[in-house]
């Protein structure tokens, strides 16, 4: 099929968001189990132990421990705001920050970094005036607004009302404040809700429950499991990860020219 496509369902009780362009697979998006804390989670988190040597500290959740590699400042038994930057790597607890971004499809919300930015990436002088004059009064000096490039080509009610919904948000969470006991005060985005934030808009939605089967996105999901994939005009590469690095093996086939290793 031509054009694009968003997919969403269900694989082994996880939600999935697929993004298909062209009927092939361009993005795919599975949600965590659920004892893994995801990306973008908010906690009040308390001070556990120090790690002097690495300059971060081991953090109590109610999911379960966080590591805060910047822990400056911060003494043992003192909570603060944290957020998850990354999925947790196995054996390792889950890497947070205290430089908190609430995240909607054309903003971010930054708090205790005041100020109206645009992105670089919307370089029409005109629709950077106009976004500026529609956006303006809405940050305030507890906190500041980036907008995305995404918001360049959007519709101006649709812009307001996003930012505006962030920029309650995180207010609301921010006012919970770093004092009280370790909290989950927002869930990370899942599959569904990160691929409507970050995709472009799709030429097709699908939501049934055949949905994934009748795109073929089981097929794709099984084929990236395997570590061989045919390349054009008779070459192939395996792709197998290891834990210091992804190894790309490439086999040029029948062409044996000192210029196939450059393609």
């Amino acid at each position: 099929m031509k054009g694009t496509v968003a997919v969403f369902g269900e694989l082994d009780g996880r939600g999935v968001a697929a993004y298909l362009r062209d009927g092939t697979l361009d993005d795919l998006l599975i949600d965590p189990p659920d004892d893994r804390i995801r990306p973008g989670a908010i906690y009040r988190a308390k001070t556990g132990r120090l790690l002097k040597g690495l300059g971060g500290a081991m953090m109590e959740t109610p999911d379960g421990p966080v590591f805060l590699r910047n822990a400056k400042g911060i003494g043992q038994g003192q909570t603060c705001l944290v957020q998850a930057i990354s999925h947790a790597e196995p054996g390792k607890a889950t890497p947070v920050t205290r430089k908190i971004v609430f995240k909607s499809r054309y903003c971010l919300a930054t708090p205790d970094a005041p100020g109206l930015n645009l992105s670089r990436e919307i370089r029409d002088e005109e629709r950077r005036v106009q976004l500026r004059t529609l956006l303006d009064g809405l940050p305030d000096e507890a906190v500041g607004l980036v907008v995305r490039s995404s918001a360049a080509d959007a519709d101006d009610d649709t812009v307001r009302e996003d930012v505006a919904a962030t920029l309650s948000l995180a207010r609301a969470i921010t006012a919970e404040g770093a004092d009280g006991a370790p909290e989950l005060l927002l869930d990370g985005p899942d599959a569904a809700t990160l691929g409507w934030r970050e995709w472009e808009a799709p030429d097709v939605t699908d939501m049934s429950d055949t949905a994934l089967a009748e795109h073929g996105v089981f097929d794709a999901i099984d084929r990236l499991r395997r570590p061989h994939e045919a390349l054009s005009a008779g070459a192939s590469m395996f792709v197998e990860p290891t834990r210091a690095l992804v190894a790309v093996d490439v086999n040029t086939g029948p062409d044996t020219s000192p210029a196939a290793a450059l393609k």
